[in-house]
């Protein structure tokens, strides 16, 4: 009987001691919300949408991603190329080009021009 009663506890002992399924599995990486800049000037209350984040440039240009996200800036209806969030994203950027690219150009007019009527979908100051 006791040989019995030792090999069920023993089993009920050796069954309760397998651990969860998490303590196999690699921790999940911290998510951290970080704040880039998007600039010529800083570019103010232009859209823009990330896998996790979206709204609308604050007054000094910033916006916000995570690690490893891209961004794509949207001016009312006209969404600009997705580019890599990061912490200053240049007008540049949004064509991965120079500031001498036509695209570039385009883009910093179409910006500056609504700026300048005062357009409500964006304002760019000087620093």
């Amino acid at each position: 009987m006791s040989t019995r009663l030792f090999a069920i506890f023993s089993i009920a002992f050796l069954s309760s001691c397998g651990g969860s399924s998490s303590e196999n599995s690699s921790p999940e990486p911290e998510v951290t919300t970080k704040v880039g800049y998007f600039i010529d000037s800083p570019v103010i209350g232009i859209d823009y949408e990330t896998a996790s984040l979206s709204g609308k440039t604050d007054e000094m240009g910033r916006f916000k991603y995570e690690n490893g996200e891209t961004v794509i800036f949207s001016v009312g209806d006209i969404a600009l190329p997705a580019t890599t969030a990061d912490e200053v994203v240049h007008v540049s950027d949004i064509f991965n080009s120079n500031i001498n690219d036509q695209q570039v150009i385009n883009l910093a007019r179409l910006l500056l021009s609504l700026a300048l009527q005062q357009n409500l979908w964006v304002k760019i100051t000087k620093n």
